[in-house]
């Protein structure tokens, strides 16, 4: 009995160092920690806000001239754990945002946000995760690893991507293979990084569907980044009403 007991305590602690290893590990992968520095200005004022002007753009890959890329201002409002996007789509203002209790969609005439997934598609085939970013050292363990890739696998229930692959393809550049629960590819992403008005941040991101329309692709491409005077405890529900007085 008491042989079993022992066996079962040191299955235990096993796990348990495991888990903390791979903790540790994703913190310090070199791949990743490169391709998180587009969040890198935090470190300096993690209470700061920073807006970023942008722009999202349908793109279009067929030779029909009848279809044009179709394009749409925004402006992204950051903090250190949450964000959101302000865009008007269909002549109708509103506000996607994501903080770590979830995700909404507010529109400016709605009395209350409506809670929403973050897979949540706001622009072609781009998500609120694809946009406000996704938390890969807390949501994710590495299960696989060389000098160019890092491949991931989540820890949680409820995200986007339970599968996700990242290679450095060059200086600055990186390219994601996003899968779903058997590991299926449904999404891929390339995103450019560097210097935007001396703050290094993501400068574009261009996603293609890989399951229901191989020609569809979205890009979202940033133009300025400063810091912003809309405070980060606007970014809860509550609140987010008041952006849409600040960005007109």
């Amino acid at each position: 009995m008491y042989k079993i007991l022992l066996l079962l305590m040191i299955s235990m602690l096993s796990h348990g160092m495991l888990n903390h290893g791979q903790s540790s590990e994703i913190k310090t992968n070199p791949i990743l920690t490169e391709f998180v520095r587009q969040h890198e200005f935090f470190k300096k004022d993690p209470k700061a806000t920073y807006e970023q002007k942008s722009l999202f753009t349908a793109i279009v890959t067929t030779t029909d001239p009848t279809k044009k890329n179709i394009s749409n201002d925004s402006t992204l409002i950051l903090s250190k754990d949450s964000g959101a996007v302000y865009i008007i789509q269909n002549k109708k203002p509103m506000i996607f945002l994501k903080n770590p209790l979830g995700s909404w969609l507010a529109q400016e005439n709605s009395p209350v946000p409506l809670k929403i997934s973050g897979g949540y598609t706001m622009f072609g085939i781009m998500n609120v995760d694809d946009v406000l970013g996704i938390d890969y050292y807390n949501l994710y363990d590495i299960i696989e690893t060389n000098a160019k890739s890092v491949s991931l696998q989540t820890k949680e229930n409820n995200v986007t991507y339970p599968y996700v692959t990242i290679t450095k393809e060059a200086q600055n550049k990186f390219f994601g293979i996003f899968m779903d629960r058997n590991k299926v590819p449904i999404k891929s992403g390339v995103f450019e990084l560097g210097t935007i008005n001396n703050i290094y941040t993501l400068k574009k991101a261009t996603f293609k569907d890989l399951i229901m329309d191989t020609n569809r692709q979205s890009s979202f491409e940033v133009f300025s980044i400063k810091k912003s005077k809309i405070p980060a405890q606007t970014l809860f529900p509550e609140r987010v009403k008041l952006i849409f007085n600040v960005i007109k």
